[in-house]
């Protein structure tokens, strides 16, 4: 197989993780180096069939294959290996097309270069055979893959957007009084249909426009640890409170960071995308934000008895300055957080941590007949 065509940026500032954690959340270590990237079309290739929940399981095993384990390494993930899903619908064809982008960094254009084709040979491997990998070989398909001049092109925050993970403060009583430390964020859920309205939501609109699902390594600081089990302990208090509100609140509340606990032994931060030529339409927001945050497998049908009624939010950039953060996410597969925040920093990362499943309710390829 032909090695695909690997683009290289010029060298600059890049914020990665120092393997420390304060009250702030996460300390970032500003180096120097070069960003290198391929890109490459997921194309249906037959595979082993099976039914949509064994074809769905392949894909959440990439995705767990793709966590290294951390060693004895300071940094988290210091090459900032970052894989990108990325569906471009094509309306003349009929056809949203698959993209598949990597992403390594160093200080050296070389080194960094070289990272990124063991990352596509990793990936390569490691891809469900329901799908075929067809590598970007020439800078023109790597652009048509990558949109380099569609991004740079973006003038107006309402051109791209984040879907978001729903997040709240729960009062402790009835008069309303709410403490940060009350702090409640829900899980996208996955489930066999998610998605399954985007592509044709997608070939509807009359305007280009691209939907990004970013996913790159990281791990459970030993302070998040703590604050999980903090925000626990609070919701086992709200949980024998008189007021039958926040009663049932503490319920959902233990129940989700318990299994927060549990999941996040090999996480990864996820960032939910979409960008256009012209404002981001509403249909096209609440497809992705529903599909994202549907009724589980098993419900109707009695089971998933723990089911709690979630939501999503969305964000706009604002400013200027979150423009181009936003617009720099999407162009180099960065992760800077931008947009508004939560009172309390050390919660921020919250709202994008998964575990392997919990990514493939946005980073997955549709199902094959």
């Amino acid at each position: 197989m032909e090695q695909p065509y690997v683009y290289t940026s010029d060298r600059e500032e890049t914020e990665v993780e120092s393997g420390e954690f304060d009250d702030w959340g996460m300390v970032p270590e500003v180096v120097e180096g070069c960003h290198s990237m391929f890109a490459a079309t997921a194309q249906p290739a037959g595979g082993r069939g099976g039914s949509a929940v064994e074809v769905l399981g392949r894909q959440i095993r990439f995705i767990a294959g793709l966590y290294h384990p951390l060693g004895g390494d300071i940094c988290p993930n210091p090459t900032l290996r970052t894989l990108d899903l990325r569906f471009i619908p094509q309306p003349e064809e009929r056809w949203v097309s698959m993209v598949l982008l990597g992403k390594a960094f160093d200080s050296s254009p070389d080194v960094s270069r070289q990272l990124a084709l063991e990352f596509w040979e990793e990936c390569r491997g490691l891809f469900p055979p329901d799908y075929e990998l067809k590598a970007a070989t020439a800078e023109a398909e790597f652009e048509r893959c990558f949109l380099g001049g569609f991004i740079e092109g973006i003038t107006d925050g309402h051109q791209m957007v984040d879907i978001r993970r729903y997040e709240e403060f729960i009062p402790m009583e009835r008069e309303e009084q709410v403490w940060e430390q009350d702090y409640l964020v829900y899980p996208f859920v996955w489930s066999v249909e998610g998605l399954a309205q985007l592509p044709r939501i997608l070939l509807s609109l009359c305007q280009r426009c691209v939907v990004s699902v970013s996913l790159r390594q990281t791990k459970l600081y030993e302070a998040e640890e703590r604050h999980l089990c903090d925000l626990y302990a609070t919701f086992e208090k709200l949980e024998k409170v008189n007021w039958l509100k926040a009663k049932v609140q503490g319920k959902i509340g233990m129940r989700l960071y318990a299994e927060y606990l549990r999941r996040l032994r090999f996480p990864f931060l996820m960032k939910v995308q979409i960008a256009g030529e012209g404002a981001i339409p509403n249909s096209l927001i609440h497809a992705l934000g529903v599909g994202l945050t549907g009724l589980p497998d098993g419900v109707l049908e009695g089971g998933a008895d723990d089911y709690v009624e979630i939501s999503y939010d969305f964000v706009f950039p604002e400013t200027a300055e979150e423009l181009a953060t936003a617009k720099r996410n999407l162009k180099l597969l960065e992760h800077t957080f931008w947009g508004r925040d939560l009172p309390l920093a050390r919660y921020r990362r919250l709202r994008y941590l998964v575990d392997a499943r919990w990514a493939n309710c946005a980073f997955r390829l549709p199902l094959t007949p």
